[in-house]
């Protein structure tokens, strides 16, 4: 079977911060989050956990912050991913 795409990304933002929640994909046992402050993610940060929220680490004020996520479910001890969201574009603001 296949995983949903992750949707519902939105953003709250907190002191040089940018706070990421997604909605819950069914079936999925956890989410990679990729961020960058480049649109064509080079140079970019990758993070896999169960968690629907992630905070992604210091950045500057006023850069620019792109985001996306994906699904994951385990089939063994092999995680299958499900298709990419769509980018969410942040701008830091404090």
């Amino acid at each position: 079977t296949r995983l949903a795409a992750a949707r519902g990304l939105g953003d709250v933002y907190k002191r040089q911060k940018v706070k990421i929640k997604i909605n819950k994909v069914s079936k999925a046992k956890g989410y990679q989050y990729r961020y960058a402050t480049n649109k064509k993610f080079k140079k970019s940060k990758v993070k896999i956990t169960t968690k629907r929220t992630f905070t992604t680490k210091r950045l500057s004020k006023g850069v620019r912050c792109y985001v996306k996520v994906r699904a994951y479910r385990k089939n063994g001890k092999v995680r299958v991913f499900g298709k990419w969201s769509n980018v969410k574009s942040v701008k830091v603001k404090k």
